[in-house]
């Protein structure tokens, strides 16, 4: 007889059941990310961590619990700052914790133009909220913050305990690859072996070469170099093709910088560092931009942003439309025959990055996509996010994207709508409906601006 060996993350506490990584990432994705996110953080990150943790405790700044009393700030909110600043990471070590108190009560001297901290939530890291605060009827504004709650409840109701007790084993157990048969498997060689982590190198001299490609270059050369994989690596998801050739990049792409300068990837930190071609310097930090420049690149996302939205609905009719349906470019191959710019699109088909591949993110048919980057190429790729869920981002075709028409009117909760499109539910996510053309469906529920779905 022969005996299997099934590894299983080891749980503290007595009674927990062991959760199996495809279920995690597929069940709870907020979750999930966080711990993949933490455990991608490099020594020199976790070492930030650590100072930002201290500079906290020295700085007597503190968190109050429920019956006021003082408790130092937990260790999940330095990480989710740093997460949220990789390519930044002294910016990070200015967040505002009055904004991110546990009362919620925001800055009151940034109402009075006085404070000069960076001003995000310390979990999304959205501009406009600070983690803790809430609207009039009592509800999270940050929508992260809402939905680690629904999941941690979920989690801990279906008997695998309090993720807070074993942090240490869902972070390895994010690590892992994803279960696929078949997958092979490629070693990337690192070009940053010496890299010290509190110092980068004094510019790209020593780099291999692929470290001064652009970064869509290195996942193209790296694609032809790696044998035995299909044609595509990247690859589109099991239900669709729309994955560009080839893979997207490995990492994400590197911040705005000023002239003269060149961000450049450390395979072994996981965060870019920066050249300056004129002084042969090299920093971690990411240099900031003039006002000028900075007001240049605010207006260049904004015009383009001003040219896409979702779809309207008709504000007559006992059974007004309301479609998220792709405009005719679209219908016609928009992202293939034309280069998509910065700005926010809709999203055409469900999308799956293939198991193992990084930094890609999982977009479903209808969603509102903000476009951040582009890699240039006709039918590539694009980095961005869902609208209002900024912190997740990552890279997904450009031949899922379509402008969508202009929006004047989102029906409110009891309007009668007729579905003009049809859409098939994800198989791996529960709460959604499948639908098709001729459906009439009434409006429970409308997520708040700028959310694409509807509770019917």
């Amino acid at each position: 007889w022969r005996s299997t060996c099934v590894v299983v993350p080891r749980l503290a506490g007595r009674g927990v059941m062991p959760i199996e990584r495809r279920r995690f990432e597929d069940e709870f994705p907020i979750m999930f990310k966080f711990y993949h996110e933490r455990g991608k953080l490099s020594e020199y990150q976790l070492q930030k961590v650590h100072e930002l943790k201290q500079r906290w405790k020295t700085g007597l700044v503190f968190w109050l619990t429920y019956d006021n009393q003082e408790i130092e700030i937990p260790e999940w909110v330095a990480v989710n700052v740093m997460i949220n600043n990789k390519q930044n990471v002294g910016r990070g070590s200015r967040i505002c914790m009055s904004l991110n108190h546990t009362k919620g009560y925001g800055c009151n001297r940034l109402h009075e133009g006085t404070c000069t901290y960076v001003h995000e939530c310390a979990l999304c890291g959205q501009d406009d909220h600070g983690v803790f605060q809430k609207r009039g009827n009592g509800s999270w504004i940050c929508t992260r913050l809402r939905k680690w709650y629904e999941e941690e409840e979920r989690y801990k109701n279906l008997g695998f305990g309090d993720p807070r007790k074993h942090e240490e084993a869902l972070t390895e157990l994010a690590l892992r690859p994803r279960p696929v048969k078949g997958q092979a498997v490629v070693r990337k060689e690192s070009g940053d072996a010496g890299l010290p982590p509190d110092k980068p190198k004094a510019g790209p001299v020593a780099e291999s070469p692929d470290a001064k490609a652009a970064p869509h270059q290195q996942a193209d050369d790296a694609c032809k170099r790696s044998a035995g994989l299909a044609d595509n690596c990247g690859g589109a998801g099991a239900d669709d093709d729309a994955g560009p050739h080839p893979s997207p990049p490995t990492q994400p792409p590197p911040p705005r910088l000023p002239q003269n300068w060149q961000a450049i990837w450390s395979d072994e930190q996981q965060l870019y560092y920066y050249w300056d071609t004129t002084t042969d310097q090299t920093t971690w930090e990411a240099p900031e931009l003039d006002a000028g420049t900075l007001e240049a690149a605010r207006e260049a996302v904004l015009r383009a942003r001003s040219t896409q939205a979702v779809g309207r609905c008709p504000e007559k009719g006992s059974a007004e439309e309301c479609s998220t349906e792709p405009s005719k470019e679209a219908s016609n191959g928009f992202a293939r025959t034309r280069a998509i710019e910065l700005g926010t699109y809709v999203c055409t088909q469900h999308w799956r990055p293939q198991p193992g591949t990084e930094n890609c993110l999982r977009v479903f048919h209808g969603e509102r996509l903000a476009v951040t980057w582009v890699d240039g190429q006709l039918g590539g790729w694009a980095y961005g996010h869902v609208a209002g869920d900024e912190p997740q981002s990552g890279y997904f075709p450009q031949a899922v994207l379509a402008a969508g028409t202009s929006a004047t009117q989102l029906p409110a909760a009891g309007q009668l709508c007729s579905v003009t499109e049809r859409f098939a539910a994800p198989e791996e996510v529960d709460g959604y409906l499948s639908v098709g053309p001729g459906d009439t469906l009434r409006v429970l529920h409308r997520a708040e601006p700028p959310g694409a779905w509807f509770y019917v």
